[in-house]
């Protein structure tokens, strides 16, 4: 009994030891972070993120996303993967908080599978469905502000915009390339806040 509860004080008073180093230290040593975007929900989507801190002036985020959704007349499923490269070219730290300003050039890839329903009904073949996949590629530049917390929290905001080009061969003709369609191309602003944790 006296072996387990030694046991037992000696493993606390460690947890309690490396507990007070964390708290002590520096929140500008954290060089990992994870977020995730509430901002792409609103466009039927999941996105989580990486970033490691690379040196004081520059860092890279990797991001993955999950499409998902649509609406009565047609569904989205896919994937986007993007990576950041972040330079920073400000900071300010006191006790309890890093600022970092940023311009980060970006290029992401994004493959979607994008089934279109036809609203009038066939009574001999139902609802007429056009499938199709799209592949885009889209490169430009960010402007923004990354925050860190003394609880470990972080918050970053960015804006900025690129070039995205999009093939769509298999699409139907009366099938809509407009802005707010994934099968535009054209200049395309980026902008959004994320919400994580360093470590």
């Amino acid at each position: 009994m006296k072996f387990y509860f030694a046991t037992f004080l000696a493993v606390f008073t460690l947890n309690s030891l490396v507990i007070s180093q964390e708290n002590n230290k520096d929140i500008s040593e954290y060089k990992n972070q994870i977020t995730f975007s509430p901002f792409v929900f609103a466009f039927s989507e999941f996105q989580l993120s990486y970033e490691r801190l690379v040196s004081e002036n520059f860092g890279v985020r990797l991001s993955g996303n999950y499409h998902y959704g649509g609406n009565t007349f047609r569904s989205v499923e896919g994937f986007k993967q993007e990576i950041q490269f972040k330079y920073f070219f400000s900071t300010y730290q006191d006790r309890h908080s890093v600022i970092r300003m940023h311009f980060s050039p970006y290029f992401y890839l994004r493959q979607l599978n994008i089934t279109l329903e036809d609203p009038i009904w066939d009574y001999d073949l139902g609802v007429t469905r056009d499938l199709f996949e799209t592949q885009a590629i889209s490169g430009g530049i960010l402007f923004g502000a990354d925050f860190t917390f003394k609880s470990k929290f972080s918050m970053s905001l960015f804006f900025g915009g690129g070039i995205k080009r999009t093939n769509d061969d298999g699409a139907p003709d009366t099938y809509s390339k407009n802005f707010f369609e994934p099968a535009y191309s054209g200049v395309y602003p980026k902008a959004g806040f994320d919400f994580g944790f360093v470590f």
